[in-house]
């Protein structure tokens, strides 16, 4: 039987908590307090760090609790879509979610294949294709794209941490980030990624 490669749609959003931080973060009233957004995601990296090891390997990074973040994600799907002038579009949000599409699809394929011969049988796939097989496809593509240095550990440096994103988006260096200050930010690397495209 040759191999076949089974597709999944992936939901695509960060997975941890700081995911919901992020989401907080979006939705909240300005001025984002970031200080505040990142002791949210260090105190994440913590509780998943069970063994307080200073690290999350990838048992733990399994066993971790990622948030219903179903509807938030439902909401701005909605509201990206067709913002390249069709549904999907081509930016880089676009092109990272197809990554991670393909890195969780390969991760799948992996646990329906139980018997590591390269291909998934009816039998392989009634058996692997659940929830939580899928859901822990997510969290394995996700921890090697977090993995950096690919040590199979995770460090709070490389865990995700909205904070970064808004202190780059924090114009004036005074902590806070303004709802202009977020939206100059979303133009200038939209604008970024457009003159890559076109040299």
């Amino acid at each position: 039987m040759r191999p076949t490669l089974v597709s999944f749609t992936l939901l695509t959003t960060l997975w941890s908590a700081t995911a919901a931080a992020s989401a907080d973060a979006h939705e909240q009233r300005f001025p984002i307090d970031i200080a505040e957004i990142e002791a949210r995601a260090l105190s994440h990296f913590n509780t998943v760090d069970t063994d307080q090891s200073g690290s999350v390997d990838l048992a733990e990074f399994e066993a971790a609790e990622a948030p219903d973040m179903r509807k938030k994600r439902h909401h701005r799907q909605r509201r990206h879509a067709g913002q390249s002038g069709h549904p999907g579009g081509h930016g880089p949000r676009q092109q990272r979610r197809q990554q991670m599409h393909d890195a969780v699809e390969a991760e799948m394929f992996a646990i329906l294949d139980a018997d590591g011969d390269g291909a998934v049988s009816e039998a392989e796939f009634a058996a692997g294709n659940t929830r939580e097989a899928r859901k822990l496809a997510r969290k394995r593509a996700m921890f090697k794209r977090l993995d950096t240095d690919q040590d199979n550990l995770l460090t709070a440096e490389e865990f995700p941490n909205p904070g970064r994103r808004l202190r780059a988006a924090d114009a004036d260096g005074d902590g806070l980030v303004s709802k202009q200050e977020m939206h100059d930010q979303w133009r200038e690397r939209r604008q970024a990624y457009r003159d890559k495209q076109a040299g």
